[in-house]
């Protein structure tokens, strides 16, 4: 390896060619992969220690006349240092080699010629490359053909002829500036602008990481890529103009950072494989063998006449889709013959349900009552502190952050046509159908699915939130609706399809116990239906149509990802369901 650094070209006194010992020189090329040509025309065998390796000559020399392989060679004094380009300047020292042992064969004559860092004679962050004067007379320089100095703008003492990199691998970017640096600070900056600051908080007011109640704590940043936004010579990081970034802070707070989301809950959420919902089987035991008794001596008669009577008609569990399934025609032959028995999950809604109608519900949509002792006005009860067996009426109740009341959940048209009082409480007498329980589960409902949503949608319009029995009974509601308990809302988004809305929910993190995309088929009039279950949801998505070319044609697109058993297709395993013009005409 001596001889690979070591050559005639090395002096420790001022030549045309050689440089001096712990002496400025200018870089004129540099060995980065076996291609170089040192190991094709210079005679040198392939060695990988050799990389990173720069033929370097005096100042002053010329460039365009000058053969590097005739020039003295130098290796990294750093194994992790920053490479320099062409013509950029390193300062050079000598040192000894690994064949100085006379004892193996060396000799304490044999040193070789290391290089350090880039000297920045430019105070630029791409590059600081200076050509020598015979370059310069060769060419006119301009203000276009120039680099970026360390004030941002163009030095006018490099013409762009001038190569910097031989392979081709290299592009200087012209608008990288120098990162700032704060006391104390270890920086390391690329060409690039790709930066890491090993740095402290400090005094209040100096930079967005500084909010002087961590003075002095650490911190590390790294970033990739620079923000166009700030003005002068240096910049510092900017969480949310820069490429990307990573920050690694101690107990310091960013005071500019814009976040995306402002869906918290996500953070805390307990993640709940979705599963179908199971059929309990019990199995009867198997009668016992009758003992058969020898046939005895029957006299016949003539048999009174016996009116003949129709078998009980069978009813099923299933509908008549489902036992087109072989599978749920066993079950339900297990049923009808006592074998099996069927628990029926709760809160659904029945396929006959159609709200659209509600959209256009406005405040004055409720059925106003006169007073009477178990109604409940007040405004500054808990919610879970309302009184058994009462009515709230306060309409203008809070649910949420965003705005919504009571009365945005509860107005109804189809409930003013009929004189329906659509409160929470109106139907105690029932299972989880105290005013308590009603307005707990609203809460948390808007809470946590619909205030998320008016930040990407700030005119979202509630449809239907409550539904009592006698409303959810004039609208064909499911007997179970999750509406009855106030666990469920129905929306639209004017302006915006519904696929869409449907996308955003399951791809951002809101939670959710059923969503249902509901009849996109009626393209405006279409809505979305989200419930929210308290510790307990599911993470069931559903589709609802009518419409039997939209069914088949999403089945065929999703196959054993999508399947409709008449209206619905439930748990679907797509994250992205499709605009539904695009399948059908």
């Amino acid at each position: 390896m001596a001889d690979n650094i070591q050559n005639t070209g090395v002096s420790t006194s001022t030549s045309s060619t050689g440089g001096t010992r712990s002496n400025v020189v200018r870089v004129f090329d540099i060995v980065l992969d076996a291609s170089h040509s040192i190991f094709e025309d210079g005679g040198v065998s392939y060695n990988p220690t050799l990389i990173g390796m720069i033929f370097y000559g005096n100042k002053d020399l010329d460039v365009t006349s000058t053969n590097p392989l005739s020039l003295p060679r130098a290796l990294p004094i750093l194994g992790s240092q920053k490479l320099p380009l062409k013509h950029e300047l390193v300062n050079i020292e000598t040192g000894p080699s690994p064949d100085i042992y006379p004892d193996i064969g060396g000799s304490n004559a044999f040193n070789y010629v290391y290089y350090g860092d880039v000297i920045p004679v430019h105070g630029n962050a791409v590059h600081n490359a200076l050509p020598s004067p015979k370059d310069l007379a060769s060419t006119t320089p301009t203000s276009e053909d120039a680099v970026l100095a360390s004030n941002g703008t163009q030095n006018q003492s490099q013409p762009k002829e001038i190569i910097l990199d031989d392979t081709g691998n290299f592009k200087p970017k012209d608008d990288v500036k120098n990162l700032q640096p704060f006391a104390g600070d270890v920086i390391l900056q690329g060409r690039a602008g790709q930066t890491c600051r090993l740095g402290t908080t400090n005094k209040e007011g100096a930079n967005n990481w500084s909010d002087g109640d961590t003075f002095g704590d650490g911190l590390m940043i790294w970033r990739v890529g620079q923000s166009k936004d700030q003005q002068g010579s240096t910049v510092v990081e900017d969480i949310n103009g820069d490429d990307s970034s990573i920050y690694m802070l101690s107990n310091q707070k960013l005071n500019n950072i814009k976040l995306t989301s402002t869906n918290f809950m996500s953070v805390l959420a307990t993640y709940v494989e979705p599963i179908a919902p199971t059929i309990q089987l019990t199995v009867a035991p198997p009668p016992p063998q009758p003992t058969v008794p020898k046939e005895p001596t029957i006299n016949i008669q003539d048999p009174d006449p016996v009116a003949e009577t129709s078998p009980p008609p069978v009813t099923s569990s299933f509908s008549e889709a489902e036992l087109e399934d072989p599978v749920f025609a066993a079950l339900a032959e297990a049923v009808d013959e006592g074998l099996l028995e069927l628990i029926e999950s709760t809160f659904d809604i029945s396929e006959g349900e159609d709200v659209r109608g509600e959209s256009f519900s406005g405040n004055s949509d409720i059925v106003i009552s006169s007073s009477n002792s178990n109604e409940i006005y007040e405004s500054n009860i808990e919610y879970s502190q309302i009184p058994k067996n009462f009515i709230y009426k306060n309409t203008d109740a809070p649910l949420g952050t965003k705005g919504v009341t009571l009365l945005t959940c509860i107005r109804s048209s189809r409930a003013k046509q009929k004189g329906i009082q659509n409160y929470p409480g109106i139907d105690s007498s029932q299972k989880y159908m105290q005013a308590s329980e009603i307005m707990v589960n609203l809460n948390n409902v808007i809470s946590n699915c619909i205030d998320p949503l008016f930040t990407q949608y700030p005119n979202l319009q509630i449809s239907s939130g409550y539904r009592c029995i006698e409303l959810n009974t004039a609208i064909t509601g499911s007997k179970d609706s999750e509406h009855r308990f106030g666990k469920a809302i129905d929306f639209q988004v004017p302006g915006t399809p519904t696929y869409q809305i449907f996308n955003h929910i399951v791809n951002n993190n809101i939670p959710y116990n059923q969503l249902i995309w509901e009849y996109p088929e009626y393209n405006k009039g279409s809505w979305i239906h989200i419930s929210y279950i308290e510790g307990g949801n599911n993470f069931n998505r559903t589709i609802a149509s009518q419409n039997s070319k939209l069914k088949k044609a999403l089945e065929n697109k999703y196959p054993g990802q999508v399947k409709f058993s008449g209206t619905y297709a439930r748990y679907i395993k797509i994250n992205n369901v499709p605009d539904h013009k695009t399948l059908i005409p």
